[in-house]
């Protein structure tokens, strides 16, 4: 991240789960160390946003999503503050200058772009009592990849929508994070 925009001043946050205070701190000094001067780190640890969630998902994460990977969904509520992001999973390798990217305007009502995925396995994983309902309206759904998207969270905040399929179709069902 640091390499790949090296004078680029850049407000990072770091989702933590099961993390000491003493541990968010460590976790804030590495990153600023390989930031550019005048760059922010802020750690937020997930387990208060998790725990206030109803439903079961954890009972159905798959083996490559974690809860902070769930998180993802409640930045409109965990950053009030907070207009724009750039979600950048942490397996993901950053090579080039992030500006571009995050210059993109994600179109409402969505609030969210992201590079449309090129598997085609989410009717295989659906989880949820109206599976065989809803089956026939997800067999030509074009999914993005959630790893790096842009989130416009003004435009997620303001959708009713948004808050009601979150809960539902991914913590009810627990249904991966591509709500």
């Amino acid at each position: 991240l640091g390499r790949s925009n090296p004078d680029q001043k850049i407000v990072l946050y770091v989702l933590t789960d099961g993390l000491s205070t003493a541990q968010q701190c460590l976790v804030r000094a590495l990153m600023r160390r390989n930031l550019a001067a005048g760059s922010i780190v802020h750690t937020i640890s997930v387990e208060g946003a998790l725990a206030q969630q109803e439903g079961t998902a954890e009972t159905y994460l798959l083996k490559h999503v974690s809860r902070v990977t769930m998180v993802r969904l409640l930045l409109p509520k965990l950053l009030p503050c907070v207009q724009k992001t750039l979600w950048i999973d942490l397996d993901a390798l950053v090579v080039a200058p992030l500006a571009p990217l995050f210059a993109i305007q994600p179109a409402a009502p969505c609030g969210i772009a992201g590079r449309q995925s090129v598997v085609e396995h989410y009717l295989g994983r659906y989880q949820g009592p109206d599976k065989e309902v809803i089956a026939p309206t997800l067999e030509n759904l074009v999914t993005f990849n959630a790893g790096v998207v842009i989130m416009d969270l003004d435009i997620l905040r303001n959708d009713s929508a948004y808050e009601r399929t979150v809960q539902k179709i991914a913590f009810e069902y627990g249904n991966d994070d591509q709500v």
